[in-house]
């Protein structure tokens, strides 16, 4: 959706730039990125969608093969603050938050102070009910059969989301589940050998990749097929992207919902309301998200408010744990206290 119309003096314009690494298989863009956005645009709107893709070379394929010239994530922003827009939150589609995921933020930092309120959502694995959730919906997919979930890889820190998603499957006691990934750890060695540990002689390859594009199309059914296979193992391939499932935009509409109502950074805070909050996190009724960047050569960690609403709702329909009377409050007042005020009164 092209919204370009001129904002009034005065008047608030708000946006959801969606930032997709991108794909240039148009169907697979169609079933998932293009999805995604149209999913958005239902639920929220009251915002203007736009979208932008971070690959120079597939916005550069695109623009070769079918004449359409996607939008930069800092080209996009540049032309927001043209039409006018004073609030804009950027989601994108990232599945962990790593290196992409870094390089948005800090593209997006220099315009902190063209708008009066920017936003960045959190990729798809951020909170544990994230992991759990994803979790839930592939044992529901594919209840019947060993599957391996197989993500791009990235040797940055977050790689640690592999581990934490395979740890979160395991918890659940899915053991016909397994994660790898194309580019890091657990690799395909490392897969092979969980299977041959578990006896399993035939398994789904399911990519944990937004798209099912170039990665899934020759490394998932190209390489990891053909390798299991010298190792006796049957692969079939799922060439149904993470964006395609109802149950995963469903993830990011709850990110982009959380962070529209209830986040609040904690530099705006003043100390006595921050003890405050603190003293509702020890509670866990607030959550405490924490973004980093790299400015100057420096990382930069800022730290975002929320509600923890299931918790919350939880303690607000559960049975009180004493029942109270609501006037035995005043059989702990002193008699010099009533003999006091009655004096004065």
């Amino acid at each position: 959706m092209l919204l370009t119309e001129k904002r009034q003096e005065g008047e608030i314009k708000r946006g959801i730039l969606l930032v997709h690494f991108g794909t240039s298989r148009k169907k697979a863009r169609e079933n998932s990125l293009e999805t995604i956005n149209r999913r958005i645009e239902k639920e929220f709107k009251e915002f203007h969608i736009r979208e932008a893709y971070t690959s120079r070379m597939i916005i550069k394929k695109i623009f070769k093969e079918e004449g359409v010239r996607k939008l930069t994530p800092n080209e996009a922003i540049k032309k927001m603050k043209e039409e006018g827009f004073t609030h804009i939150i950027i989601q994108a589609t990232h599945i962990i938050n790593g290196i992409e995921s870094d390089c948005m933020k800090e593209e997006v930092e220099k315009y902190k102070l063209e708008f009066e309120e920017i936003k960045i959502g959190s990729a798809l694995l951020t909170k544990t009910k994230d992991y759990m959730e994803v979790a839930d919906l592939f044992n529901r997919e594919y209840s019947d059969r060993p599957i391996v979930l197989i993500g791009h890889g990235t040797d940055h820190h977050a790689a640690s989301a592999y581990g934490m998603l395979q740890y979160a499957i395991q918890k659940k006691g899915y053991k016909h589940i397994f994660v790898g990934t194309v580019e890091g750890y657990p690799g395909l060695e490392d897969v092979i050998e969980d299977l041959k540990i578990n006896e399993i002689k035939e398994v789904t390859l399911v990519p944990l990749m937004v798209v099912a594009g170039v990665h899934a199309e020759e490394d998932i059914a190209g390489d990891w097929k053909e390798a299991l296979e010298e190792k006796e193992i049957a692969a079939a391939v799922s060439m149904v992207g993470m964006g395609e499932r109802r149950e995963v935009q469903d993830l990011f509409i709850e990110h982009l919902d959380n962070l529209i109502k209830s986040e609040v950074e904690d530099m705006s805070l003043d100390k006595h309301v921050r003890s405050i909050f603190y003293e509702l996190h020890k509670k866990h009724l607030l959550m405490l998200r924490r973004e980093e960047l790299r400015e100057k050569g420096k990382i930069i960690r800022k730290y975002f408010w929320s509600f923890d609403l299931d918790r919350i709702k939880k303690c607000a329909t559960a049975p009180p744990l004493v029942k109270e009377d609501p006037y035995g409050v005043y059989g702990n007042i002193p008699r010099e206290a009533w003999i006091l005020r009655s004096k004065y009164t």
